[in-house]
């Protein structure tokens, strides 16, 4: 039996047609996006292509992201280069069944309530607009061997993981799902974090599915404005501040510094939402023997709104596979998203484009709702929850 945690997030629509035209508009945004997952031409020789099969082949975790979570109309096609690059790993190694190229992910969420526990595992079904994402029993009962606690309220109410699933369950709809609550307040320490990576690098590394596991972080990066009351001092625009705070952040991540990283936010006062789940993320990483994330993409809210209120997101990717150029590391790539993202934010300037409406594009990996037929033998074995 399954309880099934409900839609709550304010942050992406909630019916499946409406938000596959959200998820479509991610991938195709005309400033930001990835453009639509397709077969990547063949690059490599006979042996190249043997060696990158044994690295995929083998017993361990090939991908890993450090995502976004604010509204779709804003961190969504920064989000969007991130499942890019998993569904075009799907097409190359699984032609003919892409959209079960992996079993599970893992997803370590960030709350937002200061009063939060340290650690909340989620046993729960979580539905989406595209049906129910089912949670991953052998990995939650190794889990809670092994001391964490399940504690559903504190998701309750949080979007960090839930804006994550639509992604998810519209290109592998039978994915399976392991939501961590990391905590924000003051329960919080270093060595619960610590420890939760140890014990999730210990779980993942008893498994012989690895390379069918994805571990998926989230978390936002500077919040400025009159809501976070939070402002630039003069005389720095909105737009230099923000990008000054979040590559004191950025560094770190991309250098796995896990104490650096919490040492730069406290020092600096940086308004990065998840930085416990990111100190998690980044000791999980190297714990797993995986590389130091790459910078898929950054942008500002103001990119794409014109809200007073600026949020700042990034997309990151650590990946056996050398599948992407890393933002942070090419300098003239760098200082394009640097250019785009230095303009000031007035609320009197020009408004932004709107992003492109594809409406008579339909993405065919995409996939459909189950019928209420087809799912009636889940739906017995769950009771909603809201």
């Amino acid at each position: 039996m399954y309880t099934v945690r409900s839609m709550s997030s304010k942050y992406y629509r909630h019916t499946q047609k409406e938000v596959s035209k959200e998820i479509q508009e991610s991938f195709l945004n005309a400033k930001m996006g990835a453009g639509v997952p397709q077969p990547v031409p063949e690059t490599l020789d006979a042996e190249g292509i043997a060696r990158r099969s044994a690295v995929e082949d083998a017993n361990q975790v090939l991908f890993a992201g450090l995502l976004p979570h604010g509204a779709y109309g804003e961190s969504g096609p920064v989000g969007a280069h991130f499942f890019k690059v998993l569904y075009e790993y799907a097409l190359r190694k699984f032609p003919n069944d892409p959209q079960n190229a992996f079993e599970t992910v893992i997803l370590l969420g960030t709350s937002h309530e200061g009063d939060s526990p340290a650690i909340a595992l989620s046993k729960r079904a979580w539905r989406t607009p595209y049906g129910v994402l089912f949670p991953d029993r052998e990995i939650i009962s190794k889990l809670e061997a092994e001391g964490l606690k399940e504690n559903e309220l504190a998701h309750e109410q949080e979007h960090s993981i839930e804006n994550q699933l639509p992604f998810f369950s519209s290109l592998f709809p039978a994915i399976k799902i392991v939501p961590i609550m990391v905590g924000y307040g003051g329960s919080q320490t270093a060595e619960n974090v610590e420890r939760l990576a140890q014990i999730l690098a210990s779980v993942v590394q008893s498994l012989n599915r690895q390379n069918k596991i994805l571990i998926v972080c989230t978390s936002d990066y500077s919040h400025v404005g009159p809501l976070y009351n939070v402002h630039p001092p003069a005389p720095q625009t909105t737009a230099e501040f923000c990008f000054q705070q979040d590559r004191l952040v950025l560094d770190p991540i991309h250098r796995l510094a896990a104490k650096e990283l919490l040492q730069v936010v406290i020092e600096k006062q940086v308004t990065m939402c998840g930085v416990w789940a990111s100190i998690c993320f980044i000791n999980l990483l190297s714990l797993l023997g995986l590389s130091p994330p790459k910078l898929l993409q950054y942008a500002p809210s103001y990119v794409f709104t014109d809200r007073a209120d600026i949020t700042s997101y990034a997309s990151l990717l650590s990946s056996r596979v050398d599948l992407v150029p890393d933002l942070l590391q090419d300098e003239e790539q760098f200082t394009a998203v640097l250019k785009r993202a230095t303009l000031d934010f007035r609320p009197d300037r020009e408004k932004p484009e709107p992003p492109i409406r594809p409406s008579e594009i339909v993405l065919d990996y995409i996939v459909p709702p189950p019928s209420e037929s087809s799912d009636s033998s889940s739906s017995s074995a769950a009771s909603e929850s809201s």
